[in-house]
């Protein structure tokens, strides 16, 4: 089995740079994709809530199912919803993560798994410097946001 992944990997990334030299975007895309899912064994239909142990598996199962963009937890499980009449602020994230799952009782947890979950903040300011024709040079910084 181990030298069905390699070879999948050398075969991709062939393909890849044979989409590069003749100026194929959408198949270089794609290729870059199965790369790297092939690299990191997690499939694009697969949650990121696979990588964290515990996790029932009817709600893994539930959350692939909904076929939900996972950019998109980061904005529910963030949420709050304002009371006028004490000005307290309640977090409805987590009943939104058990509704989108369909089990109620799993919207802590997922909440939780959701912010253990690194995300990138990537600055606005970026340097862009041509070197040749066809060759950019930008700097990025790049910061984890936990």
């Amino acid at each position: 089995m181990l030298f069905v992944q390699q070879s999948a990997g050398r075969i991709l990334r062939a393909i890849f740079e044979i989409c590069l030299k003749r100026g194929w975007l959408i198949p270089i895309r794609a290729a870059v994709d199965l790369c790297i899912m092939v690299d990191k064994q997690l499939w694009a239909s697969n949650t990121p809530l696979r990588q964290f142990r515990g996790v029932p598996a009817d709600v893994i199962r539930k959350a692939e199912g909904k076929q939900f963009p996972w950019y998109r937890y980061f904005d529910l499980a963030s949420r709050l919803h304002c009371f006028s009449k004490y000005d307290t602020y309640i977090p409805i994230g987590p009943l939104k993560l058990g509704e989108l799952i369909g089990i109620q009782n799993a919207g802590k947890l997922v909440h939780r798994l959701v912010h253990n979950f690194p995300k990138l903040a990537i600055q606005a300011q970026a340097q862009v410097q041509p070197i040749t024709c066809s060759l950019l040079r930008i700097d990025l910084t790049i910061t984890p946001d936990f």
